[in-house]
């Protein structure tokens, strides 16, 4: 989206005033002094609905801001003598860099689809330049083009395809240039001068502008059907000239055009099909800028008169009591496309304000027995007491259907868990009015009974291996509940532990003494039994011994063979021996016997 701003705020107002006739007050613009509020401006906000968002210092007087799409990068129009972009990194809350734009006035920003383009309005009188619109390179940081328009800019924007830019100008024009050539394709008249602020349609047949009529002239939204190209229709503000089109955002399926009407202190709903306004909201006095979150049915605008963020439910069209505070000159403002944070320019006070959105942590799951306390917490950031609420749901249907938890609106909710609560799933919620934010934790799971059980390994040694074969395999056993894994630390290369049976096995050549680790865990804890496993080589068996008398074969030999190796004459001395030890051994009992002392019978 584009935000854009109301020339009565610029530092030139002077040769503004002689050209528009609002000498007085945009001079009091340049001192930095807001309008008086309107005489139906809302009551301002209590100190005790006031919050306190962080704050970075950028540079001397920001006023424009855009991101890209994701929210992660921002560029801020810093208006000093030699203009600058500041290069923000939304999330570390950093200056990453300048963008040295050569201009002593850079105005107002606009993005491209693909997020590698920056155009930006710029004002050079002093130079004589004048008025231009330069374009920047956001990889090299560089300005790559220049294109000479016809007045000072006073809004920008580009097409959905990124074919297009579209400049309106302080005379009431409307410049259409071609982003690839930068050639000027038309300059269309508007009804009135002072333009303010542009929208293009999504499907890029229509653009939006407001003219606040240069003080003079009953303020208008124009609607320029661009393949005429020409204005087609016209709404005029119903409060005539007690105020003007500040700023203007569009919602993503170009149905419904918020305007901030600036010292006129509403914001306007306009129905696009039908150019009427559908309701208007007094939220404040000097509200110059607006950023829709469309799915929230919330409208963000700045006051640079009360130095607040102010919040508009589209819904109720009603403006919350509540209000965050911002710094000196709050004026721009622009909201995270991912929805976590919004930010806003403080021109008096060289920061930006940022405004982060309610965020919550997803509670853990919980077992207890029955009749035990059960306890699940949640940290919760961004939580503004005036705005934000939090609430603990209950689900027995797997998550079907939630029902409110009573009395439970805080961080932690803790109850007496019965056997009907086992199954159950609980998650905590937020909805904070200011920002229509709302969102709900992962849900977690409420057991009660059969509380998990750590796991202790059970399974004797390991048995030791032979390298180079298959070692067991051996199973880690281990107890306990829920489900176990097993992991194993120091085993011989080639072997392995299955982690969800714990099957150890695999084939190793390497040999040695090893000290091994296994470690079996769940949910509920782990144990660790350190094992030593040996790896040898193979055994290898002995040769047989040589024989002392080599075997012969009939008819073999030197004398050629007789009838003697049939008489075993070379019969095998093994034969022999056994031969001569029967015969001692029965000698040795003929003597054993008649040696025995007298009279001992047998």
């Amino acid at each position: 989206m584009t935000f854009l701003r109301n020339n009565t705020q610029r530092s030139r107002s002077t040769r503004l005033a002689a050209l528009l006739g609002g000498g007085v007050l945009i001079a009091g613009y340049a001192l930095g002094i807001a309008p008086a509020a309107a005489a139906d401006d809302p009551v301002k906000p209590a100190p005790s609905s006031v919050g306190l968002p962080a704050t970075l210092t950028v540079g001397d007087t920001p006023e424009s801001i855009v991101l890209n799409n994701t929210g992660t990068r921002g560029y801020v129009t810093l208006n000093k003598t030699v203009g600058e972009i500041a290069v923000v990194d939304m999330i570390a809350r950093t200056v990453t860099g300048h963008i040295d734009i050569g201009a002593a006035d850079p105005g107002y920003l606009a993005i491209n689809g693909a997020n590698d383009t920056l155009y930006v309005s710029t004002t050079d009188w002093v130079s004589g330049m004048g008025a231009r619109m330069q374009v920047i390179d956001l990889a090299s940081g560089s300005v790559t083009g220049t294109v000479f328009i016809p007045s000072e800019a006073q809004g920008v924007a580009v097409s959905a395809d990124d074919a297009s830019v579209y400049v309106v100008g302080i005379d009431g024009t409307l410049s259409v240039i071609a982003a690839d050539t930068l050639a000027v394709r038309a300059v269309i008249p508007l009804p009135g001068q002072n333009a303010h602020s542009v929208q293009v349609s999504p499907d890029g047949t229509r653009a939006y502008v407001g003219l606040d009529g240069a003080f003079k002239d009953t303020p208008m939204i124009a609607e320029i059907d661009l393949s005429i190209p020409a204005v087609t229709r016209t709404l005029p503000l119903p409060d005539g000239d007690s105020e003007e089109v500040g700023g203007t955002d569009l919602t993503p399926d170009g149905t419904t055009l918020y305007v901030a009407t600036g010292y006129g202190a509403k914001i306007r709903t306009v129905d696009v099909a039908s150019m009427s306004i559908t309701a208007s909201v007094s939220a404040g006095p000097g509200v110059y800028r607006v950023a829709a979150i469309p799915e929230n049915n919330v409208v963000l605008t700045p006051s640079l008169s009360w130095e607040y963020l102010l919040s508009v439910d589209t819904a109720t069209n009603t403006r919350s009591n509540s209000a965050r505070t911002m710094g000196a000159g709050a004026f721009d403002v622009a909201v995270d496309p991912t929805r976590s944070y919004a930010v806003v320019t403080d021109r008096w006070a060289d920061t930006l304000s940022f405004l982060d959105f309610p965020a919550i942590t997803n509670p853990a799951p919980v077992t207890v027995e029955d009749a035990e306390e059960a306890t699940f917490s949640s940290d919760a950031s961004n939580i503004y007491p005036s705005t934000v609420t939090l609430t603990w749901e209950v689900s027995s249907d797997e998550g079907a259907s939630w029902a409110a938890v009573p009395d439970a609106d805080e961080e932690t909710l803790s109850f007496i868990a019965a056997s009907a609560d086992n199954g159950n799933l609980y998650r905590i919620g937020y909805h904070d009015t200011f920002t229509g934010a709302r969102g709900y934790s992962t849900p977690a799971l409420l057991t009660v009974g059969g509380r998990a059980a750590p796991p202790v390994i059970t399974s004797g040694p390991l048995p030791n291996g032979v390298a180079g074969a298959e070692y067991g395999p051996f199973t880690v056993t281990a107890s306990g509940d829920p489900v176990i894994t097993f992991s194993a630390e120091g085993l011989p290369a080639g072997l392995r532990i299955d982690p969800a049976t714990g099957v150890i096995s695999g084939n190793s050549t390497e040999v040695g003494i090893f000290t091994v680790r296994v470690t079996a865990v769940n949910a509920a804890g782990s144990d660790t039994a350190t094992y030593r496993v040996e790896l040898t080589t193979a055994a290898v068996s002995p040769a047989p011994s040589p024989s002392t008398v080599a075997p012969t074969t009939p008819g073999g030999g030197d004398g050629g063979g007789t009838g003697l190796a049939g008489t075993g004459a070379n019969a095998p001395t093994g034969l022999l021996g056994l031969a001569g030890a029967l015969a001692l051994l029965g000698a040795g009992l003929l003597i054993a016997r008649r040696r025995r002392p007298l009279g001992h019978t047998a």
